[in-house]
């Protein structure tokens, strides 16, 4: 039974004749009887000529159906959550099982060409949509909402003081198309050995990558990164002094560098191969773990403790070479924010392969010890890619 509230509004938001759209009618989103407050929703239908037979079977029914047009549960009628793209990532990310979310589409209306095809929501409709759905969220009142694509975002970014309640994530757009360049160049099964809620989900819902195989993974890769990013990330800093950032878990920290090592293994396999050195690879694995570690900073040899050196004094005096000062710490890589008061999160070592790594497993200790970082571990490298080799 749909509440009549909701109805109530989608009557409200019939478009005037002036307005061009496939149908006037806007709809409702599908949400399951077992609903985990939880609202998916990609960009708009597509009611063009390549979907002729859905849109007349549209158009045969009487208009007051149409506001709960998406109500067959193995069939909502938002493709890329049809097609299993959208469920995979949902579960993947955010750990929750898809069957139990709610479904829609950002645009309740579509639009077509001269010649029948289909095109982009106008502005105006993005404009009637936010609308639409300010009304329509104050009535379903739901935890969070996981907005695909661009225009998702522009018709859910408005809203954001107008839900306090509501937390919106905003990813990508899941269209074939769109996740080619997320295409890893690694096996599928090693991006999945990094991914494990990935892996669990795919073992589950095999099914759900019966075409687009490749474009399917990187997508959820994508999303889990961008969800990872969002959880993870610490308050901004409004004024000079650096705020506490919530602290991550371990499985939490590991899985955001795994991701990075990934990416660095695929886009500088070539840094890797010809021996490239530790601080050249350590910048590109810096490079991605800003992505990942999104809102904290990450440096490289940062040996600040607020505005004097960072010094360690369980060491013995033997550092020497490049570093310019025997007792100043130069770790290779920290996350942290920046300033005596921290928080301090990781801080990462890398060592090439062959080398030994007794006196950068001491330091990591003293890293931890002495500046409370939360995790310190140690990356080798070698032609065959980057590696964790200990955590400590």
């Amino acid at each position: 039974m749909v509440d009549p509230a909701l109805l109530d509004v989608c009557a409200r938001y019939v478009l005037p004749p002036e307005i061009p759209a496939v149908l006037p009618e806007p709809y409702l989103p599908f949400v399951p009887p077992s609903w985990n407050g939880t609202l998916v929703v990609a960009e708009a239908q597509n009611l063009s000529r390549r979907n002729r037979e859905y849109r007349q079977a549209l158009l045969g029914m009487p208009a007051a159906e149409r506001f709960a047009r998406l109500r067959n549960p193995l069939d909502v009628g938002v493709q890329p959550w049809d097609d299993g793209t959208l469920k995979l990532a949902v579960e993947a990310a955010l750990e929750l099982p898809a069957a139990e979310c709610a479904v829609s589409n950002a645009v309740p209306w579509s639009q077509v060409d001269e010649r029948d095809n289909n095109v982009s929501p106008s502005e105006e409709l993005i404009r009637r949509a936010s609308s639409f759905w300010s009304e329509i969220l104050a009535l379903m009142a739901p935890r969070l909402v996981l907005a695909c694509g661009s225009t998702a975002r522009a018709v859910f970014e408005p809203l954001g003081s107008e839900l306090p309640k509501c937390r919106v994530l905003f990813v990508g757009l899941p269209s074939p198309r769109a996740t080619a360049r997320l295409i890893p160049r690694h096996p599928v099964a090693e991006v999945l050995r990094h991914f494990p809620t990935l892996a669990a989900t795919v073992s589950r819902h095999p099914e759900w990558l019966n075409a687009y195989r490749a474009n399917r993974i990187a997508y959820a890769c994508e999303v889990i990164r961008t969800v990872g990013r969002t959880k993870l990330a610490g308050p901004q800093e409004t004024s000079g002094t650096p705020t506490e950032s919530p602290l991550l878990s371990m499985s939490e920290i590991a899985a955001r560098l795994e991701a990075a090592i990934l990416r660095l293994n695929s886009d500088d396999a070539y840094l890797l191969r010809h021996d490239g050195g530790e601080r050249s690879v350590s910048h590109r694995l810096a490079v991605y773990l800003e992505r990942e570690f999104a809102g904290w900073n990450v440096d490289c040899e940062y040996n600040r403790d607020g505005a004097i050196p960072k010094r360690l004094h369980i060491l013995p005096d033997v550092m020497g070479g490049e570093d310019s000062d025997a007792r100043t710490v130069y770790p290779d890589i920290v996350v942290h924010r920046r300033g005596a008061t921290g928080p301090n999160l990781l801080v990462i070592e890398v060592k090439k392969d062959g080398l030994d790594e007794s006196f950068d497993l001491e330091k990591l200790e003293a890293y931890r010890s002495e500046f409370r970082y939360l995790a310190a571990v140690l990356v080798r490298i070698g032609p065959e890619g980057a590696r964790i080799e200990k955590w400590i």
